[in-house]
């Protein structure tokens, strides 16, 4: 279980460090106020969870949903006078 949360996080903050690079931006994961590492557990978290009750179908659908949902969350609740 554990080596699958940490592959899911890596991969997921890995990713999006590597696409703010390309865009020339400072990635987001430096740049503070969002929890992308969070919401990148808790997807993975999420995916595991639905593997070992034997729906890995339903995590590959709800993973990518909770994690999307809690980022933006995140961005919301991060930005001023919201």
């Amino acid at each position: 279980m554990l080596p699958a949360l940490l592959l899911g996080t890596i991969t997921a903050v890995g990713g999006g460090m590597t696409r703010d690079i390309f865009m020339r931006r400072i990635p987001g994961i430096f740049a503070g106020g969002t929890l992308y590492t969070t919401s990148a557990v808790l997807a993975s978290g999420v995916m595991v969870a639905l593997y070992r009750v034997g729906d890995p179908a339903i995590g590959l659908g709800c993973a990518p949903v909770t994690g999307a949902v809690l980022t933006l969350l995140a961005r919301v609740g991060a930005t001023p006078g919201a």
